[in-house]
Formats: C-alpha cells, structure tokens, sequence
C-alpha cells in the first residue's frame, strides 16, 4: 500500500537521523513538547481559553525546541573539540533511535490518520483517506499504541465525530453550541463585510490574522463558551442546568403553565 510505503520511508529517515543524533540532542523535542503542553493545561486550567491553550502548546513547541537545539550546537561547538562532535556512545546512538523513531513516527502515523477522519467530497482525498485505513502501519498503530493511551483515544474518538452526519446534527442542535453561535461579537463579526469578502475569496490566511478574528482569542468569555462546546464534544453529554440556577424556571412560571394547560385541555389537572 502507499500509505505503509510513505510512512516506512519516514520510519527509516527518523531512525537514522536519531541514530546520528544521539540521545541527548534527540531528547530535546519530546522534552520541550512536554513542557509546553504542561504549560498549555495550567493556561487552559486558569482561563478555559482552549485556543490560546492550543497555540502554546503546538506553537510553543516549535519555538521552545528550535531555541533549544540552537543553544545546545552553539553549546557543544564551545565545549566539545572538533573532531569528537560526531562521536556518541554506542548506547547513546540506540537510544536516540528509538526515541526519535516512537516520538516522530507516533506524530507522522497520528497526522495519517487524523486526515484520514477529515470530512469531504473530493473523491481523490476519499481514496488516500481508504489508502490510510487499509494501511497495516496505520491499523497496528491505532490498535496497539494509541488506543491504549487516553488522551488520543479520547481525540480520535471526538474526531470520528465529523463523519457521523446524527451526530454533528446533534452537536450543532445543542445548547452549547447555539449559546456559542448566538454571542453578539460573533454574530457581529459573521456580518462584517471584510470578514465575508475574504470567506467568500477563499483568502483562508488572511481571514486567519484579521485583526477581529485573533481578536477573539482575547474574548475569555467566548472562549469559555467555546470550551463548553468542545467539552460536551468530548463528553458526548449536554451540560444541565444547576438547581436553582438562572436557566432553572420558577416555580410560579411552572405553576402558571400547568394552570393555562389545563384550562386548554379539561383532561388534564391542573397543579394544585
């Protein structure tokens, strides 16, 4: 299969590349990935922006682990002798690629098979989509690794949502979800004619740094209801409302419906 062919290729390239690395030098992805994704759930933990959580933890990365690998060459040129950089310790070398060979391969096979749930028509994207399942890589993966680790069973769960045509339904039926599309700066930006005229241009980067559009991200309060829209996503549960909540009715307006639905129908009591 293609897909098994490509990622092989990829496989082989990650582990040649952690074997001339070194353990140390390949340490530092896995390591900034984890800091900043541990920073990401503080932010998100503070101030339910799910957004800016998501920036810092992928972007946040980047950034942490090129200024890492910068400073650690400019380190190693100043304290290790020319003729000895290439040089590792056997061990070292196995480490390094195995490590970049499970935490590089891992994020190439997730990529795989997070296009493979992507929604669309094309019928060329619907053949590599069937290329990617019937994929023995992809299908060993999933089964035996990222099924038995929560949080991307958990991801891969919630995506699966967007080809399920009921569910989405219900999704954007839901509570959340309308409370979300009904905020007025939303709303507001939905009918600004510059944000329509990029949409409408297919101008997906521009419409991405608009001032009004990043603006949103600062918005706490519809980031927070976003977060209750990604929230029951991942759940697959309506948030109820509390006892004795705004959202609850009074016990006159309850009183009052029951009297007029007695009135319009003589079978039914009426509340005492």
């Amino acid at each position: 299969m293609i897909t098994d062919i490509i990622i092989g290729f990829f496989l082989i390239i990650y582990l040649w590349e952690g074997w001339n690395s070194g353990l140390l030098k390949t340490l530092i992805g896995p390591v900034c990935a984890m800091l900043c994704c541990l920073l990401a759930f503080l932010y998100f933990d503070l101030t339910d922006n799910i957004i800016i959580a998501f920036f810092v933890a992928v972007f946040g990365s980047i950034i942490l682990m090129i200024v890492v690998a910068v400073l650690f060459t400019l380190w190693r040129k100043k304290t290790v002798d020319q003729k000895y950089r290439a040089t590792f310790f056997p061990g070292s070398r196995v480490a390094g690629a195995t490590v970049n060979l499970a935490w590089l391969g891992g994020i190439t096979i997730a990529a795989f098979l997070f296009f493979a749930l992507i929604p669309t028509s094309l019928q060329k994207v619907q053949k590599m989509q069937k290329d990617i399942k019937q994929s023995n890589i992809c299908e060993w993966t999933s089964e035996n690794i990222f099924a038995r680790i929560p949080l991307t069973r958990q991801i891969f769960s919630v995506l699966s949502i967007f080809k399920d045509r009921q569910r989405l339904d219900e999704i954007t039926e839901s509570k959340e979800f309308q409370t979300f599309l009904a905020d007025p700066k939303l709303e507001a930006i939905s009918q600004d004619p510059d944000i329509i005229s990029l949409y409408e241009k297919n101008k997906i980067v521009a419409l991405l740094v608009h001032p009004k559009i990043t603006g949103l991200l600062g918005d706490n309060r519809l980031m927070q209801k976003l977060t209750h829209v990604v929230k029951m996503i991942a759940t697959g549960k309506q948030q109820q409302p509390a006892p004795g909540g705004p959202e609850q009715e009074p016990a006159t307006s309850q009183h009052k419906t029951s009297q007029i639905s007695a009135e319009e129908d003589p079978g039914q009591p009426a509340a005492p």
